[in-house]
């Protein structure tokens, strides 16, 4: 991303973006950041997150289909395999409510030493 973003400020003709605005610092400084915000939504990829609202935070997508086959498991009426999900979905609980966990202790720690920092 940050060769494509260089190389968009580079094939910029400069003069010819900021000569109109030559005396007045406020436009220049207005047109410029307009320019540098359109070349940063060009070049940085857009990524859309669902999330849906009945989910817990560390429900991810794995946990999702090992949920699903567990349901799939107990309409068929398959002891065993059913079993084994409920296993499996418990092992994958507690390592994706550990990995939210250690992100949000993260987070924390880092804005809490932050606010310190600047007391």
């Amino acid at each position: 991303m940050e060769d494509a973003l260089r190389d968009c400020y580079e094939t910029t003709k400069w003069d010819v973006l900021l000569c109109p605005h030559s005396e007045d610092t406020e436009e220049l400084t207005h047109c410029l950041m307009d320019y540098l915000n359109f070349c940063t939504d060009v070049v940085a990829p857009a990524k859309t997150v669902c999330c849906y609202p009945n989910n817990k935070p560390w429900v991810m997508q794995e946990v999702k289909a090992v949920l699903n086959r567990k349901k799939a498991a107990f309409r068929s009426r398959d002891k065993e395999k059913s079993h084994r999900q409920i296993l499996q979905l418990k092992s994958l609980l507690c390592v994706s409510i550990k990995m939210k966990l250690f992100k949000l202790l993260d987070v924390e720690e880092f804005s809490i030493s932050g606010c310190f920092a600047e007391a």
